[in-house]
């Protein structure tokens, strides 16, 4: 007893076959097609032989399965223990991570800060210092060499001298060897 669209076959029989209508584009659900209209439906014979038929095994259970009952032991009601050391939970408003990483250990946080300010400052002094220093520089003006010695320095020497002190250089030099300035 569907309710729908259904053919009796054969006629006056009282046997209902359903079917399934498709339509085309723009037609709705149930309207038949102009094409098909007037026209006869095929109808099919069932027959029960040319069915598929899949091949399952349902097994019955043999007994019914019982539950076992677990022996109660002690009281049937549970009587909640105390304890004293247990607090029960409480909400914290939740701190940045710096701070809680600062409250916990405070000594590495110390020795951080240590480590950095440190490091800043060998940066400075390392800037400040002079590269080369060879010799001590002196209050009194330097003396002229001696004529040996000009000779002798000016072969391995080229002429590259200091505007500070006058002392000539090695061609390759940045810096004075005997005072550290800067050669220009």
């Amino acid at each position: 007893n569907l309710k729908g669209t259904y053919w009796e076959y054969p006629e006056a029989s009282g046997q209902k076959y359903y079917y399934c209508e498709t339509t085309g584009d723009g037609f709705k659900i149930g309207q038949i097609p102009d094409t098909y209209s007037g026209a006869s439906a095929y109808i099919y014979q069932i027959d029960e032989s040319n069915q598929y038929v899949p091949s399952v095994m349902v097994y019955a259970p043999t007994t019914a399965p019982t539950p076992t009952k677990m022996p109660l032991i002690g009281s049937t009601t549970p009587v909640p223990t105390v304890n004293p050391d247990n607090q029960d939970p409480t909400t914290q408003t939740p701190r940045p991570l710096s701070f809680n990483l600062v409250e916990e250990n405070p000594l590495l946080f110390i020795t951080i800060i240590l480590a950095i300010v440190f490091s800043i400052a060998l940066v400075i002094w390392s800037a400040r210092r002079p590269r080369f220093i060879n010799t001590i520089i002196s209050d009194s003006p330097p003396s002229p060499p001696a004529m040996s010695e000009v000779s002798t320095q000016t072969e391995a020497m080229a002429d590259k001298y200091c505007i500070f002190c006058g002392s000539p250089n090695r061609d390759c030099a940045v810096y004075c060897e005997r005072c550290g300035k800067q050669i220009a």
